[in-house]
């Protein structure tokens, strides 16, 4: 009894042994099954906790059992003879019943039928007891699934299924469950049970092409099997809409369908051609859209006129809807060559003919059509030819000239080929009444009538000269019955044809011939003499003529004089001539005759060429010249008898013997004997002839051609205007050419008095406007008599006679000396100038004295003299202005004519200013001022140190100048020079003034290399440097200002003395950033700033008090809530942004930033610190938070960190985490927190032993009332 007054628990595992083999249409169903029992006796009592975990395997004669007896007795109860005794009904299964196992066991395998209804009864027994009944329970086994499972397609969004029943087992009726797997299927899942009796369904109402899963469970009352018989099927889709031939041509059908109708579900279509000559001849084509829209596939590389069978079908894998089918035709290749000879075109009717299709095509027939071009005509009926007979066909009964067009195509079925066709029109019917006549200008006129009941829209008109050669041939084209033909070619015969034209088919022609005038002939000579005229003429290359017609008289002289010849011939001369010359004799001289010329052709006469020519009259007698004045002539002449010769006037005209063009005086009268030519030119060589004319015929006048000639010379002009030229041993004379021609000039010079020689030379003329001649190997200083005259066709013109000198030679040479003087407003040295020269030699030159000048700007010139032989060789210029430039001229003179001047150029020193101030003085810039000097000056230069070995110089033309750029609190020197001059050896300057000046103070620069030495999250440590040099004055202090970079008026400011260098800024926000500034200040006050922004660092948050800790607020079996507040970290290193809390059996200190989560602890038999939740910031309206450990769920997926359920009865440890940034945080202390401990096992074990007693009360009163019965 000791060994069973404990508790005991027995568990059953019911598991699954592998019999065979699995079955893929198999699924695996899991479930957990629970039932507890408990039985009590009279001296103790038994609490037994039954736990069933069952699994089932489909296909497999077997349902395992695994009993568990965890608090199996051992000890005393073994050495007593314990043990179990298994025993059940119905007694099939292994082991079989009455099965015993000791007391220390702690599992009993059994393996039992499925589908069978057990009842278990398990027996202790030792020394004490026999067969005590521990537990017993009534267990159904789970069923086999069905077998044979099947699914048939039916119509009308049906499908038939059908099965067997379990092979071993019992069963009482079978469920099923239809999965769509198909998105967008009808319906959804269904779920339903069939009795037992029945061992087929029909599934309704299914989605058309959906794709389903059937589960086919076994069920046993209400125990249904653990595994189901599975089976996926897929139902008919839609079968497509109508479709149609969208593209066709000869080898390519592209067809057009609309989707089902309702669209069900479907992946793609199949579409497939008969006869299968496509290069693909099944095509699948995706489905597109949802819902979708139509679509198309298209068959290439068919055969021509060829029909085919063409189905589309839906496809849902692997089922394939019924086909729509259509037949379609492609389209039959074309015929060729289609042709309508030229013989059997006619004015009513034609013939066409063609060739069959080339290549492999199919068709049964062709269809002839003739339609009028244009809408004019009319249309015919189609004419139909088999493929075998003749491809020929002829029409009759049209209109002459009208357009056609013939069409023929191929035929299969009723698809045509593309048509092949081809233009014509019939001729049209000849024209009538032609007829012709002479127009203007040589042009014919030719008319015609076109034929009634024709069609013509031009008329072509050719025409031809007669005679085989046909030179001349032309076509032209009118849309008018008349034409004029200009371009008829004069003289000739021609044959001319008109025929109707309709659209270039030209009908048969009209011929009639016609003959055209000759052109007149073209005058190319008349050659005159003294009694004949000799004429040629030619005729137009076009034209031809037979022969020509000549007509001649003399015509009436304008005024005939008394004495004159005959008068005018009463009637013409004829000539006849096949030649085109002819030569008129024994005409009268100087006389005008009238001819007519006229070409002869075909009887036609052409216009008359009529002209007027005249004869050469006789010459003069006799011709003399007398010079008039010195540039003109007299010319008088005697001319020819007036009854030898008509006479119409003279000519008179001259030339120069170098000159080949005459000039004409203008026509002399007939009675005229003297003539003078004026103007003629100097020194030129002149022929003067002399002709008569004869009678003007229209204005002109022809000459006797035998004129008389004289030559006369005019004397050249004289030199005048001559300009000289002198040097010392040569002169160069220039004067301008004069008027006329002068071939050259003689040029003779003498000295005057003794000592030199004379000499001469000739100079030919220039081309140019003047002449020039130089004169050498004359003595310098000397006076000479110079003769110059012009010679022409051996004349000479009039001496031109000058006198003149050449100048004197100088050979001394000048220096000039000038001093700088003193500051003494008497001072004369430097307002002097002196000039020391040296002799030329009397030897070299003839001269007299020496002349000086002195120049200077603003001033008239200073001349000085000195003979040539005067003691002393300086002359001194005084009273001159300071720092002036002077022109310094020395000539030697004789006679008044200067030498060749020796020049010299030297300048005054200026005088120095005498007061320098300094009227502003600033930090970086003086202004200095000083008085003008006397004289004159340039500019000024102001000098002065600007570093230790460094001179600064300025210039300027002012009084006074600003000097910028200085040092401020510095003592400069500055220097003013005067200067005169802007470089090389003329400029001078005069002596420099001194001043010492001191700028004053300023206010320093901003100082250099400002930094962060060291940057803590509340605190800077700032360091910058300033040179001592850079103070630019008296350093008093720095001062330091700081701002936030978010609110820049929210200013500190911070005092440092001047010989700091360093500083330090607390107080800072963590995190925040500020722009930090430092400047320095002397008595000028403070310079600028020199800045930096600081992003200030965020430290992990300081770490709290040892009390700051999470506080316990209540408990349960799986949670606790804790409390915590704001105040527990400070924001010194920054602002706590998120809390979390650390949880663990172990008050581990090594927390590191990445713990594990309650995921990866909870099965762990000691947790580990872990992080609870995901950091948060709970303090946006409390300063105070609540929070519950334990509180979620954690089976499925979340988020990484999930609050889950804690252990019952378990001490853990807690502490908060705070973040001021996700990579620094600070923790508290930890804090000791308990779950409540779970007692729901004993309470339930208590009421299964209370009411196990309470039955076994109520049994054993019912047993004493039976007895008392």
């Amino acid at each position: 009894m000791d060994n069973i007054k404990k508790k005991n628990s027995v568990k059953l595992k019911r598991k699954c042994r592998e019999i065979g083999q699995s079955s893929p249409s198999m699924m695996w169903k899991r479930s957990i099954v629970q039932a507890t029992t408990g039985c009590a006796r009279a001296t103790a009592a038994l609490a037994m906790l039954l736990a069933v975990f069952a699994s089932t395997w489909r296909g497999g004669a077997c349902a395992d059992l695994v009993i568990e007896i965890p608090g199996s007795v051992g000890g005393e109860a073994e050495a007593d003879g314990g043990r179990y005794r298994l025993d059940y009904r119905p007694p099939h299964g292994t082991p079989p019943p009455n099965f015993t196992v000791p007391a220390r066991a702690n599992t009993i395998n059994f393996q039992g039928l499925p589908g069978t209804k057990y009842h278990f009864m398990l027996y202790y027994s030792n020394a004490t007891f026999a067969d005590l009944l521990t537990w017993n329970q009534t267990i159904i086994t789970a069923p086999e699934p069905p077998t044979n499972l099947t699914v048939t397609l039916g119509r009308n969004k049906q499908a038939y299924i059908s099965w067997s029943p379990p092979a071993h087992g019992d069963y009482t009726g079978f469920r099923f469950k239809v999965i769509p797997l198909t998105e967008r299927a009808e319906g959804g899942a269904q779920n339903f049970s069939v009795e037992r009796s029945a061992w087929n369904h029909t599934l309704r109402e299914l989605s058309p092409g959906a794709t389903y899963q059937l589960h086919a469970f076994t069920l046993l009352h209400d125990k249904e099997s653990a595994a189901y018989a599975s089976r996926n099927f897929t139902t008919k889709p839609n079968t497509p809409g109508k479709f149609i031939v969208w593209f066709r041509n000869e080898t390519t059908l592209l067809v057009l369908w609309q989707p089902p109708y309702p669209p069900g579900a479907y992946t793609h279509y199949k579409v497939s051609i008969v006869p299968p000559d496509a290069r693909d001849s099944e095509l699948y084509v995706e489905k597109e859209g949802e819902p979708p829209g139509p679509a198309q596939a298209a068959f290439k590389g068919l055969v021509p006129g060829r029909a085919y069978n063409i189905s589309v079908q839906t496809v849902s894998e692997p089922e394939i809807s019924a086909p729509t089918t259509a037949q379609y035709r492609t389209v039959p290749l074309r015929p060729r060559n289609v042709t309508v000879p030229l013989a059997d075109l006619k004015e009513t009717s034609f013939k066409v003919t063609w060739l069959p299709p080339l290549e492999e095509s199919e068709f049964e027939k062709y269809q002839v059509s003739v339609s009028g071009s244009g809408g004019g005509g009319r249309r015919l009926a189609p004419v139909v030819r088999a493929r075998n007979d003749t491809p020929a066909c002829a029409f009759d009964g049209l209109e002459p000239g009208a357009p056609y067009t013939v069409t023929v195509k191929t035929m299969s079925g009723k698809v045509t080929s593309w048509p092949a066709a081809t233009d014509l029109t019939l001729k049209p019917l000849p024209v009538r009444d032609l007829a012709w006549r002479h127009a203007a200008d040589g042009a014919v006129d030719l008319w015609w009538a076109p034929a009634p009941a024709s069609t013509q829209d031009e008329y072509k008109v050719s025409y031809h000269e007669a005679g085989p050669s046909r030179d001349d041939s032309n076509t032209l084209s009118t849309t008018e019955p008349r034409v004029t033909l200009r371009a008829l070619l004069a003289g000739r015969n021609y044959s001319v044809w008109v025929a109707a034209v309709s659209r270039g088919v030209a009908a048969e022609p009209r011929a009639a011939a016609l003959a055209t005038r000759p052109l007149a002939p073209v005058l190319l000579a008349a050659r005159a003499s003294d009694s004949d005229l000799r004429l040629s003429w030619r005729s137009d290359v076009n034209s031809r003529q037979d022969g020509y017609e000549l007509s001649y008289r003399r015509a009436a002289p304008p005024d005939p004089p008394t004495d004159a010849a005959p008068a005018a011939d009463a009637v013409y001369h004829k000539l006849e001539t096949k030649e085109t010359s002819a030569t008129l004799s024994e005409l009268f001289p100087g006389a005008v005759y009238e001819i007519q010329l006229a070409a002869v052709s075909h009887g036609l006469r052409s216009e008359r060429l009529v002209l007027r020519r005249g004869v050469r009259p006789r010459p003069a007698q006799w011709l003399r010249l007398a010079r008039a004045t010195s540039n003109s002539v007299l010319v008088s002449w005697a001319g020819p008898p007036r009854r030898a010769s008509a006479l119409g006037g003279f000519v008179l005209r001259y030339r120069t013997a170098a000159e080949p063009r005459w000039t004409a005086l203008p026509p002399l009268a007939p009675d005229a004997d003297r003539a003078e030519i004026p103007n003629m030119t100097h020194g030129e060589h002149y022929i003067i002839e002399l002709d008569t004319l004869g009678e003007p015929a229209d204005g002109d006048a022809v000459e006797s051609d035998r004129p008389l000639r004289e030559e006369h010379t005019v004397r050249p002009n004289p030199v005048s205007n001559v300009e000289q030229l002198v040097d010392t041993r040569n002169m160069t004379l220039e004067w301008p050419v004069p008027g006329g021609r002068v071939e050259w000039y003689s040029l003779h010079w003498r000295p005057v008095g003794p000592g030199a020689a004379a000499g001469d030379r000739n100079l030919s003329a220039p081309a140019g406007p003047r002449a020039r001649a130089a004169l050498d190997g004359l003595q310098p200083g000397r006076a000479y008599t110079v003769s110059i005259a012009a010679h022409s066709h051996n004349l000479s013109s009039d001496v031109f006679t000058m006198d003149t000198r050449t100048r004197p030679l100088i050979q001394s040479e000048m220096t000039i000396v000038n001093e700088p003087g003193t500051d003494d407003d008497n001072d004369t040295a430097s307002t002097t100038l002196k000039v020391i020269y040296t002799r030329t030699p009397g030897s070299a030159s003839q001269f007299d004295s020496y002349r000086f000048q002195l120049e200077g700007a603003g001033a008239e010139p200073r001349w000085a003299t000195r003979p040539a032989d005067a003691e002393g060789q300086a002359v001194e210029f005084s009273g001159l202005v300071p720092g002036r430039l002077y022109n310094v001229t020395m000539w030697t003179v004789s006679h008044n004519v200067t030498s060749h001047p020796v020049q010299r150029q030297a300048r005054l020193f200026p005088r120095p200013i005498t007061k320098l101030n300094a009227t502003e003085v600033g930090a970086r810039e003086i202004t200095l001022a000083w008085d003008k000097p006397v004289g004159d000056y340039t500019d000024f230069e102001v000098q002065y140190l600007t570093d230790v070995d460094q001179l600064q110089t300025l210039t300027t033309e002012e009084l006074g100048i600003k000097v910028e750029s200085l040092r401020p609190h510095s003592v400069y020197t500055f220097t003013v020079v005067v200067v005169a001059g802007r470089g090389g050896a003329l400029r001078l300057t005069s002596r420099g003034r001194s001043a010492d000046v001191r700028t004053l103070q300023a206010p320093p620069p901003a100082p250099r290399d400002f930094r962060v030495t060291r940057a803590l999250p509340a605190e800077l440590r700032l360091a910058w440097d300033l040179a001592p040099h850079d103070a630019n004055g008296d350093l008093r202090r720095f001062l330091l200002d700081y701002a936030p970079q978010a609110e820049p008026d929210r200013v500190t400011t911070i005092e440092f003395p001047p010989d700091a260098r360093s500083g330090v800024v607390s107080g800072l926000v963590p995190g925040a950033a500020y722009v930090v500034r430092v400047r320095a200040e002397t008595g000028a006050g403070a310079g600028p700033a020199a800045q930096l922004v600081q992003h200030m660092a965020i430290g992990a948050p300081p770490r709290p008090p040892a009390a700051a800790t999470p506080r316990e607020l209540r408990r349960s079996s799986s949670t606790v809530a804790v409390r915590f507040r704001a105040d527990y970290f400070s924001a010194a290193n920054g602002n706590v942004t998120a809390y979390t809390l650390v949880l663990g059996e172990e008050p581990r200190n090594d927390t590191p930033a990445r713990l594990p989560s309650w995921r990866d602890v909870h099965a762990l038999p000691a947790w580990p610190p872990y992080q609870v939740t995901e950091p948060y910031y709970p303090f946006h309206s409390s300063p105070v938070e609540e929070f519950t450990i334990g509180s979620e769920r954690c089976d499925a997926g979340g988020r990484a960190y999930c609050n889950g359920p804690l252990k019952p009865g378990t001490k853990y440890y807690v502490k908060l985490r705070a973040f001021t940034a996700p990579d620094k945080f600070t923790d508290t202390g930890y804090a000791v927190v308990y779950t409540e401990v779970d007692n729901t096992a004993w309470i339930v074990g208590g009421c299964v032993a209370a009411a196990l007693a309470a039955g076994g009360g109520a049994l054993l009163l019912l047993l004493r009332r039976r007895r008392a019965r």
